[in-house]
């Protein structure tokens, strides 16, 4: 599995992946209230032990998680963002 979407409205997808660079990441997409979809990684250096962190992380991952980690990362730059952080 590469892949994960959680949520029917309001979406938040979880991608595992090689960054730009080659570097193992865990991409993160949403759509905010008020603005358009949105992502950012989580990048580990390209090691086996990256690699292996990346992995884990996204096999272990759940839905709570992926959207309390979306919400801490655009809540400093939007004070109303809701726990519902996408629009429906």
């Amino acid at each position: 599995m590469f892949a994960k979407l959680f949520g029917t409205t309001g979406q938040v997808l979880v991608v595992h992946q090689a960054d730009d660079n080659g570097n193992p990441c865990i991409r993160f997409s949403c759509k905010p209230n008020g603005l358009g979809v949105c992502s950012f990684g989580l990048t580990w250096d390209d090691t086996d032990e990256g690699w292996d962190k990346a992995e884990k992380m996204f096999s272990e991952i759940n839905e709570a998680e992926a959207r309390a980690i979306v919400q801490e990362s655009f809540q400093p730059f939007f004070s109303s963002l809701t726990a519902d952080t996408t629009e429906q």
